[in-house]
């Protein structure tokens, strides 16, 4: 907790033990996998709902079997808390099927283990798999409302933000599949002046490295559009020292997966250090793209990351000035499966886990009309405008949810005055008139 808090005398404190049986999942070997049976549920199930399942046809004791609206906790690697949805499978080792007592709700249990996530993982043990230990988490203290109506209504106020948050989560990966599907359009067959996506019907297209492109495009490796392709060091390698302040410092890390900047997994270097490594001086616009460790990412530069710097594994991309190229559509198509594919292509031939920068240099890229890669870069855009705006709205929705549970689940904000009836006890009697406010 934030905070000591006063427990409702109407709440009462048990060990997790007490309030629900925790059922291990099967120990699967390598040989019970099949290619049909039930899917074997791990970690990376519960956590995605797209990972690949391996099945099992194997005849297991109901105790390993799960359906919909049955409540998993891994207690092993990452601690999570699921209400499960997806059918009937078998459950994995590390992985715990929980049934609540009488005393408690399922749902409400749920979110009270959600709640306790970060406590309960700080008693992890274990150098290569974190987990918690059965003992441990079976004697791990809980408040509660006595009362399931209570109990009830807490869980529904919590619900109803996460179906917000999911109903969010949904619109964000439909955004996403729509840029997906307009980056392999508009990066192959462009957009007309009239606004509309060319076809091999309507336009005339041409044969290129890159497979089929319209008449009027270009292809040329990046190499030649650019003034510098360079990468930076480790400051270490020349004596100097990180600091906890002042000059920006990236590395891979720091930038995600949709181009922008981790706040959080920036490094820091001193003026000194900056100065001399002046070749990975950072300017606005230039293009950085990972080229070690989580290759391809990449992000434009901006006045409000500078003055900054890299290290080793950030390719450092400066264009020419007045070169016939938009740093955005360039910055898109960089993010593109064409890219992606050459990149797999490279490791698979030279069977090496990074990129080189001549590797970067070679990349071929398609140079339509400059006003047509605005357009391009435009559209793109403005998705990727909307998908932060959506993803904005979730992180505001998680930290109200994080504010409820806080305040809920602790018994600091009480939910009697929506209950029917008023504030109730264990047995469901009323304990105020109807007119008392509650606080």
């Amino acid at each position: 907790m934030a905070e000591d808090v006063k427990v409702p005398e109407d709440w009462d404190t048990s060990n997790l033990g007490k309030l629900a049986s925790f059922i291990n999942g099967y120990a699967f070997k390598p040989e019970d996998w099949k290619e049909d049976g039930l899917p074997i549920v791990r970690i990376e199930q519960l956590k995605d709902p797209n990972a690949k399942y391996d099945y099992s046809d194997k005849k297991l004791p109901d105790i390993y079997l799960i359906d919909n609206g049955d409540l998993i906790f891994s207690w092993s690697a990452t601690l999570a808390i699921k209400l499960w949805d997806r059918g009937k499978a078998y459950l994995n080792q590390h992985l715990y099927k929980v049934i609540p007592n009488s005393t408690i709700e399922k749902r409400f249990l749920k979110y009270l283990l959600e709640h306790k996530i970060e406590d309960l993982s700080k008693e992890a043990h274990g150098s290569t798999m974190k987990h918690i230990t059965r003992s441990f988490l079976l004697n791990f203290r809980v408040t509660y409302p006595k009362s399931k109506l209570e109990q009830r209504k807490i869980a529904e106020i919590l619900e109803t933000i996460d179906n917000a948050i999911e109903k969010t989560d949904k619109i964000i990966e439909k955004y996403k599949r729509i840029k997906q599907g307009l980056m392999q359009d508009l990066l192959t067959k462009g957009i007309d002046e009239n606004g509309q996506i060319r076809s091999e019907e309507t336009h005339r297209f041409k044969d290129s490295p890159l497979g089929r492109i319209p008449e009027e495009w270009e292809v040329v490796e990046l190499g030649k559009l650019c003034i510098l392709i360079t990468k930076g060091t480790t400051p270490t390698t020349y004596g100097f020292n990180f600091t906890s302040s002042g000059i920006k410092f990236l590395k891979v890390e720091s930038i995600d997966e949709e181009g922008n900047i981790i706040e959080n997994q920036l490094a820091f270097i001193d003026e000194i250090t900056h100065k001399y490594l002046r070749r990975s001086q950072l300017k606005e616009n230039d293009l950085l793209f990972s080229i070690a460790g989580a290759i391809g990412r990449v992000f434009v530069v901006n006045k409000k990351i500078l003055p900054a710097n890299i290290n080793q594994n950030l390719a450092l991309i400066r264009l020419k000035e007045n070169v016939n190229i938009n740093t955005k559509f360039l910055y898109y198509f960089l993010k593109s499966k064409f890219i992606e594919k050459h990149i797999q292509k490279i490791m698979v031939q030279l069977a090496q886990s990074n990129i080189s920068l001549n590797d970067v240099s070679h990349f071929k890229i398609p140079v339509p009309p400059l006003e047509e890669q605005k357009r391009i870069a435009s559209i793109l855009s403005q998705i990727d405008e909307t998908i932060e705006k959506e993803q904005a709205y979730k992180e505001k929705l998680e930290r109200i949810k994080q504010g409820l549970m806080e305040d809920l689940l602790t018994g600091r904000v009480r939910v009697d005055h929506l209950i029917e009836g008023g504030k109730v006890d264990g047995s469901g009697t009323s304990q105020r008139k109807p007119s008392e406010t509650c606080k």
